[in-house]
């Protein structure tokens, strides 16, 4: 029996960070809770036969299914758990360009903690007081929070008003948001090489990128920048 569409696997890659591997053992431990839910539900059915609740003929046709699916699963479960040593032997590599590293302190647990614990999980006093940090941190008049950095990034382009005929340079390293901020504006999308030292977007290469558009004939499109 093969995979199923749904269950089928992200294809390999290399992967310094180990994510790939973190990724596959979610995996297996989902897979084994449902194989053991799978089981439950066998002595459950067992249970209903012996109390006439379902005809012998029913529990087989049952037992049958449930033998398949949790066969199934060992056989997935035992792919993940080789993809994850197979994703664990490749951290090694030094070929791959980190996608992102996050910066969370004790301090960031203890206040997220200490928002839980409160009686507002949204729109407490906690959100204006961030608005307002942040505000401070960049020499802003206001801070507006809101759901998800790319939310975020869209407000952005609303606010610079992009749209049709404008193009948007962003990092190819970098998470899709940055690219369909830019699309979600009706705006047009190209990307602009990072730097090999610090794998943010490089400084200089924009001036090629205009150079390009001058080829193109395109000299009056306005660009923006996003990382």
């Amino acid at each position: 029996m093969g995979i199923p569409q749904a269950l089928t696997p992200f294809p390999t890659f290399s992967d310094p960070e180990g994510y790939g591997r973190y990724h596959h053992l979610d995996n297996a431990k989902f897979i084994s809770n449902t194989r053991a839910s799978c089981w439950e539900v066998l002595d459950h059915l067992i249970t209903a036969h012996d109390e006439k609740i379902i005809t012998t003929e029913t529990l087989e046709q049952g037992r049958i299914l449930i033998t398949q699916s949790v066969k199934l699963l060992n056989g997935y479960l035992r792919y993940l758990r080789k993809a994850a040593t197979n994703n664990q032997q490749q951290t090694t590599n030094p070929q791959m360009i980190p996608y992102g590293r996050q910066d969370i302190t004790d301090a960031d647990i203890a206040a997220v903690e200490a928002v839980l614990r409160s009686d507002f999980l949204t729109q407490g006093p906690a959100v204006p007081r961030f608005e307002q940090a942040v505000a401070d941190n960049v020499g802003a008049a206001h801070g507006v929070a809101v759901n998800s950095a790319t939310s975020a990034l869209h407000i952005a382009c609303l606010a610079l008003d992009l749209g049709p005929g404008d193009w948007l340079w962003t990092s190819p390293n970098s998470f899709v948001a940055s690219a369909n901020c830019a699309r979600y504006c009706g705006a047009k999308v190209d990307f602009v090489d990072i730097d090999p030292r610090t794998y943010n977007l490089s400084v200089e290469a924009p001036a090629a990128k205009l150079e390009q558009a001058e080829r193109e004939g395109r000299p009056g499109s306005r660009s923006i920048r996003t990382t």
